[in-house]
């Protein structure tokens, strides 16, 4: 956030998403979030420009490690 690179936000976003998903212990959940997947991925490409999003997101990473 601090460096203002978009990309590595992206990508640890990314990563942290993939590691959530493959714990959850429900298959049918997985499964959906898996479904809908692409929605979730326009939200966030529409959000990841703006700074207040940026923190917004660390912010949350950072309470679910």
């Amino acid at each position: 956030v601090e460096t203002g690179d978009v990309e590595e936000l992206h990508a640890a976003s990314e990563n942290i998403r993939r590691i959530w998903i493959m714990a959850v212990p429900n298959g049918e959940l997985r499964d959906t979030i898996l479904r809908y997947i692409a929605q979730i991925q326009c939200v966030r490409l529409a959000t990841l420009h703006d700074t207040r999003s940026h923190r917004v997101l660390v912010e949350f990473h950072s309470q679910m490690l």
